[in-house]
This record gives structure tokens, C-alpha cells and sequence, in this order.
């Protein structure tokens, strides 16, 4: 094809409601009830592909040197049932919320202090872009694309390392406390916002409707 023929469009996210707010995150950690918490949280479908069980391994070594932590599980599926068994047998159902699907992600996700991807399988991973955008430290798996990592916030870890491992990674990186801001612009800036790209589509094809009618 000539120059300028294809036009690569990402998946969006709607930036306005990722936008990072202390008062927000305030009001979800409350409600919660994970005031004085560190939380570590996951949004997605319970589906193997998207390695829970890994994930909660991982938690419970997190658990053993950060006992104030818990672990925030948005999201349903056919593997829910199987998985709230694992925790119970690991006896950690009371640092576990499974907070089902919700629609209200964007503020989940302000509550949140860490967001963890181990999936063994992502076409992008839009849900890290929603992490990153309100000023997450993500960490996700080699299996995840490298492109999601569009802030220095994305952190790519092996699938071949042990859940101490990553456990241990995210504890390193996090003992500093640094301050959270939103990323919404560096989101923008990498052509990730809905609203700017349906403003570019319309105008897209508004000019090739007026080349297609001379």
C-alpha cells in the first residue's frame, strides 16, 4: 500500500474518568474498608489466562512481610468459586475482597497502591493502561505486549520467576512511598484517550467523504 494508507487506531480509555483524585480515593478506601491498608489490586475475568492463582501465590508472600496488605479482585468468571477455595485453604479470606463486576472501575482503581498483570496471555492489556493512567505502579508479565508500558509506572516481570520473586520486586519498589499523581496526560500524549480518538475518526472521515465526493 502507498504511504499514508493505513491508519493504526488504538483502543481507548476515557481519560476524563481515570483522571487520578486524592478525594476519590479517599472515599473508595473507606468504603472499603481499607483505610490504613496496602492494596494490592487485579481487574479481570476469572479465566486462566489470566494466572489468578499466580497472582494470589504472589499476594501471600506479599502478605508475609506486609501484613497490613490485602488483595482487591474486580472481575467474575468460571474460575471465581475455585478461587475464593484457594483462599480460604490458604487462610487469607479476610485480606481478599472479591468485589465481583463492577462498573466502576475507574474509582476502584484510585483506591488501589500497586496493580498486578501476571496473565500468560494479553492482546494489549487495555486494563494497565486504565492502571497507569491513574498513577498505578504496574507490574505484568513478559506475556503481556511491551507496548503497554507507554509510563516509566509499567514494570515487565518473567513468568519464569517464583511469586516470591515478583512479591518481592513489588515491595522493593513500593517501601519509598512516593507520591501518586495522574498520568492522564502522558496517556494522551501516546494517543490512548477515546474522546480524542473519536474527535480524529470523525474528522477522518469527514475529509475522506468530501475527497470522495470531487
Amino acid at each position: 500500500m502507498g504511504e499514508g494508507k493505513v491508519h493504526l487506531i488504538n483502543n481507548g480509555i476515557d481519560c476524563d474518568k481515570f483522571n487520578f483524585n486524592p478525594e476519590t480515593r479517599a472515599k473508595v478506601r473507606k468504603a472499603l474498608k481499607v483505610n490504613d491498608k496496602f492494596v494490592v489490586g487485579h481487574v479481570g475475568r476469572f479465566a486462566n489466562e489470566k494466572n489468578h492463582s499466580f497472582l494470589i501465590d504472589t499476594f501471600v508472600e506479599i502478605y508475609k512481610e506486609k501484613n497490613n496488605s490485602v488483595l482487591v479482585l474486580a472481575g467474575d468468571g468460571e474460575l471465581l468459586d475455585s478461587l475464593k477455595e484457594k483462599v480460604l485453604r490458604l487462610g487469607i479470606k479476610n485480606n481478599v475482597l472479591f468485589l465481583g463486576s463492577r462498573n466502576d472501575i475507574n474509582e476502584i482503581m484510585q483506591a488501589m497502591d500497586v496493580f498486578i498483570l501476571p496473565s500468560t496471555f494479553e492482546g494489549l492489556g487495555i486494563v494497565a493502561i486504565e492502571a497507569q493512567a491513574v498513577g498505578l505502579p504496574c507490574y505484568v508479565s513478559d506475556r503481556v505486549p511491551e507496548a503497554v508500558g507507554i509510563t516509566e509506572l509499567v514494570s515487565h516481570v518473567s513468568l519464569k520467576h517464583s511469586p516470591k520473586i515478583w512479591a518481592r520486586q513489588v515491595l522493593l519498589d513500593n517501601l519509598s512511598n512516593i507520591s501518586r499523581r495522574s498520568y492522564i496526560d502522558e496517556i494522551k500524549k501516546n494517543n490512548y484517550d477515546v474522546n480524542d480518538l473519536s474527535k480524529w475518526m470523525e474528522t477522518y472521515y469527514i475529509n475522506l467523504g468530501k475527497r470522495n465526493s470531487m
